[in-house]
């Protein structure tokens, strides 16, 4: 198949999309009135003092990618986080759309 359905998770054989998500867990204690609206996302860092570089970090993973013949191939991945205005937007993503510096290993 040449589409990609992100619904059925149905992917192409031109590749497809991974998602990852990373949490900060036990940052802030923010006390609020039960009649406010807490936003949960990054708003509530600038409601709470913090600064963008108070939480920056790196998270380094490794990817597998195994194909339907079972061959295994290994790469490593650093994300520096957040990204882009995480404190007006309230949320940050990084899309990688080249690989050249992404160099997958076979492995087995």
């Amino acid at each position: 198949s040449q589409a990609t359905n992100i619904k059925t998770l149905q992917l192409n054989n031109q590749g497809g999309i991974i998602g990852i998500s990373a949490i900060i867990d036990n940052l802030i204690e923010y006390d609020f009135n039960v009649n406010e609206k807490v936003p949960s996302d990054g708003k509530l860092l600038s409601k709470a003092g913090i600064k963008v570089d108070d939480i920056k970090f790196t998270i380094v993973f490794d990817l597998v990618i195994e194909t339907g013949k079972g061959n295994k191939f290994k790469s490593e991945i650093a994300l520096d986080l957040p990204t882009g205005n995480i404190m007006e937007d309230g949320v940050c993503s990084q899309e990688i759309t080249g690989t050249e510096n992404i160099v997958f290993k076979r492995i087995k």
